[in-house]
């Protein structure tokens, strides 16, 4: 993927249902009541926010610049500036989440009832900020390539803009199938708006983010909660072939209760 200066594309594997509280590549709109911001974690250190304006310190494409996983806060330093442009893009009047933070391999902490690890990949709902866990981000860097993270990134701040729009909670986890389609629909926004500002190694990142979601699918059932493959990857793949000036309206079909965009 190419970063202009700044930048790298997204995955979305690893998406499993997370607490109610908690927004992860898979759980419930609800918001929670009351939070906190990261304290002292056990384990090597507590989480710390990735800068939302830094230089990338790498410059052209991002596959394979990063060989060891301590330097996944560099790497999701390089994408978060280019996914806070989408949001300032996409609205009038944007709301963007409160932080993005990154968990150091072994720390453990909470933030209100949003527990996180290494492992982790959420957005909490009721503090409105988003979490990656050093291991969970460098396995997908290994194992889907530069695009992975700006995927999950854009995953969550979708879930960020439903969080804001009041969408309705989900009571069973069939109900929230939609909110996650919804939110793999506004990574393909995020996708398409890269694609306009020539971000994007289509070659390579194009299918990274397409085998990454195939291998993320939910398999049909009263626990399924997030869509089948065929399904995420029609989500992700509508706002591509949007001719609207604002692809991110093409994921309102999803919630037409509650317009994601006006």
């Amino acid at each position: 993927m190419r970063v202009t200066p700044v930048l790298a594309a997204l995955t979305l594997a690893v998406l499993t249902l997370a607490p109610s509280e908690c927004s992860g590549t898979g759980d419930s709109t609800q918001p929670q009541t009351g939070s906190s911001s990261p304290g002292a974690a056990k384990g090597s250190s507590a989480a710390s926010r990735i800068p939302t304006n830094s230089a990338c310190p790498v410059m052209g494409d991002l596959e394979g610049k990063f060989t060891k996983s301590s330097q996944m806060d560099a790497y999701l330093a390089c994408i978060v500036p280019s996914v806070e442009k989408w949001i300032d893009a996409s609205y009038a009047n944007p709301s963007h989440p409160r932080g993005y933070y990154f968990i150091p391999l072994g720390a453990t902490g909470a933030d209100g009832k949003c527990k996180y690890d290494d492992q982790t990949l959420f957005y909490c709902l009721a503090s409105e900020k988003i979490y990656f866990g050093e291991q969970a981000v460098w396995t997908q860097y290994t194992q889907h390539g530069d695009a992975s993270a700006a995927l999950i990134m854009a995953h969550e701040v979708t879930h960020h803009f439903q969080n804001v729009a009041n969408v309705p909670p989900a009571t069973v986890p069939n109900e929230q199938i939609r909110y996650e389609n919804q939110a793999d629909c506004g990574a393909g926004a995020f996708i398409s708006y890269a694609s306009k500002q020539k971000w994007l190694d289509r070659t390579d990142d194009l299918i990274d983010v397409a085998g990454s979601l195939a291998a993320a699918g939910s398999s049909p059932g009263p626990k399924q909660d997030h869509g089948s493959a065929p399904e995420r990857l029609a989500a992700f793949g509508r706002p591509l072939i949007s001719s609207d000036s604002n692809p991110l309206r093409a994921c309102n079909r999803y919630v037409p209760e509650v317009a994601l965009v006006s």
